[in-house]
C-alpha cells in the first residue's frame, strides 16, 4: 500500500485530538453523510454553509456513546481564499446521547427499493429540538446500514 509513517502518525494525532474533544476513547469510526436541512443543523449545533444539503463526517463509536464529527465544508472559492492563510476549519460534534427522545430506524424497503440503492446504507433518525419540536434527518453510511444500526442500538441506546 501507499501508507507511510507520516500518514499513520497524522491519523493517530487526528484520532487523539478527537478523543480529547469528546473526552472518550474511540473504538471504531464509520464515514457517514448527515442529510438534513438548516433547521436540523441548527438544532444539532452543526456549523454549515447555507448551500449545503448535507454534511460529511465521521460516526464515532466510543466508550461513552456515539458521536458525529464534522468540519465546516466550504465551497471551492472560499476554501482557496481561506486556506491560503493559517485557517483552521470549524468543527461540530453531536453527542447522540444528549438528544431528547432519540429514535433510530431503517427505511422500509419496497418492491422498487432497487431504484434507490442508497436505501441499504441509510439510517433514519429523529429527536426533539430544544423547543420540543420533532426533527428528522438521515445518516447515509459508507457500509451496510443494518450492521451500523445494530451497533448503535445494541451497544449505546
Amino acid at each position: 500500500m501507499f501508507f507511510n509513517s507520516d500518514n499513520q502518525l497524522q491519523q493517530k494525532e487526528f484520532i487523539k485530538d478527537i478523543e480529547n474533544k469528546i473526552d472518550a476513547k474511540i473504538s471504531s469510526m464509520e464515514f457517514a453523510e448527515l442529510k438534513g436541512d438548516s433547521l436540523v443543523y441548527a438544532a444539532l449545533n452543526i456549523t454549515t454553509e447555507n448551500w449545503q444539503p448535507s454534511v460529511w463526517g465521521l460516526l464515532l463509536f466510543s466508550d461513552k456513546g456515539v458521536f458525529y464529527y464534522t468540519t465546516t465544508q466550504e465551497n471551492y472559492i472560499t476554501r482557496l481564499a481561506l486556506h491560503s492563510s493559517n485557517y483552521k476549519p470549524k468543527y461540530s460534534i453531536v453527542d447522540f446521547s444528549s438528544l431528547d427522545n432519540l429514535t433510530f430506524s431503517l427505511p422500509k424497503r419496497t418492491l422498487f427499493s432497487f431504484l434507490t440503492p442508497e436505501i441499504k446504507r441509510t439510517i433514519n433518525i429523529s429527536c426533539e429540538d430544544k423547543k420540543g419540536k420533532r426533527i428528522f434527518f438521515r445518516l447515509v453510511t459508507h457500509n451496510n446500514a443494518f450492521e451500523i444500526y445494530q451497533k448503535i442500538t445494541e451497544n449505546h441506546f
